[in-house]
């Protein structure tokens, strides 16, 4: 019997409908051909108790799309996180930055997009659970050596290196 070892699926959460804060609210990004898009990165709450806590989920609104469907998702998250129709902000830059750990409730589909599986958001809700308790994982901390905490090796006078 034969078969092929599919390509593996990582780093995406499995459809469904999660509970996220929006971590760094929203900015401007370029994919590798050019396109210029606001990256809104979302991840999964651990204050809540779902599958998934700490998994990034990504969003994104493509600059060159129609203005209906830059108003629908724009419109969507803004009334999924509170902000009231007809508030004002100068670019997209500044709505995103207003985003920041704002919470909302996504629901995620699977789509494959050029041969990829990919966990595209499909509906924007409010919370359910407003009080936030979330706690972001910590970056990887780079711990930087204190010269003080070594000890200089004396090199013999013969001029043979020790090693």
């Amino acid at each position: 019997m034969s078969f092929k070892v599919p390509e593996p699926v990582f780093n995406i959460v499995p459809e469904g409908t999660y509970e996220v804060i929006l971590k760094d609210g929203g900015y401007m990004d370029v994919t590798k051909g050019g396109t210029t898009y606001l990256n809104i990165p979302m991840v999964v709450r651990n204050d809540v108790e779902q599958k998934c806590k700490n998994m990034f989920i990504w969003d994104s609104i493509w600059v060159n799309s129609t203005q209906k469907h830059i108003d629908f998702k724009i419109s969507s998250i803004s009334a999924a996180v509170g902000i009231p129709p007809g508030t004002e902000f100068d670019d997209f830059e500044q709505w995103g930055a207003f985003l920041k750990n704002k919470v909302l409730r996504v629901t995620v589909k699977h789509e494959e997009y050029q041969g990829k599986m990919q966990a595209n958001i499909s509906g924007y809700y409010k919370t359910a659970f407003p009080n936030v308790k979330h706690v972001f994982k910590p970056k990887s901390v780079v711990v930087t050596p204190d010269p003080d905490d070594f000890e200089e090796i004396p090199i013999p006078d013969d001029g043979e290196i020790p090693f």
